[in-house]
């Protein structure tokens, strides 16, 4: 298994400015510092490579699963397929930081922190995986079957290495 490491929050800021610089900002800390030490970064690409830690830190956000925001947290994964027409594709929710209509029980709405759960957009058919913060749940119109829809808020995403969840059958988990 890759050994995690923490670093403080001036270190971390140092990393984020040079992952800007370099024009990496959707890339992990470890590609990251690949490119910085020289290293091979095709190794370790950041694009469904099994290698690099699942729990990974993320340039961006400053936390990943296990970072001490997201401790103890459940998650909400959504699925946006690169299929999906307009605004609920995985191009579109990344750009306006909006997963539109997506059906949450009382229940699992209850497990969140609104805001600040960890959110994580898939889009199975690319093997693409982005990672966020929950700023709000907007609800929106009810289904068919009358049950609530509602618009999932961001406050920014990270793309990160491909890892697949279980879904249900509306595309939501919460983990």
């Amino acid at each position: 298994m890759t050994p995690v490491i923490r670093i403080d929050d001036e270190v971390m800021e140092e990393l984020k400015k040079k992952a800007i610089q370099l024009d990496l900002v959707f890339a992990s800390p470890n590609t990251t510092l690949r490119q910085v030490f020289g290293l091979d970064t095709n190794l370790f690409s950041d694009k469904g490579n099994s290698n690099i830690v699942e729990n990974d830190t993320n340039i961006t956000s400053g936390e990943g699963y296990t970072g001490k925001e997201g401790a103890g947290m459940a998650t909400l994964v959504i699925n946006a397929p690169e299929y999906q027409a307009g605004k609920k594709s995985f191009s579109a929710v990344l750009v306006s930081l909006i997963g539109q209509g997506y059906i949450l029980s009382d229940r699992d709405k209850g497990k969140l922190q609104i805001p600040g759960s960890p959110v994580v957009l898939l889009a199975k058919d690319l093997r693409r995986r982005a990672e966020g913060r929950l700023t709000k749940l907007v609800p929106t119109y009810k289904s068919n079957s009358g049950r609530q829809r509602y618009d999932v808020q961001v406050d920014k995403w990270t793309e990160v290495p491909y890892k697949s969840e279980d879904l249900n059958r509306c595309g939501v988990a919460i983990i």
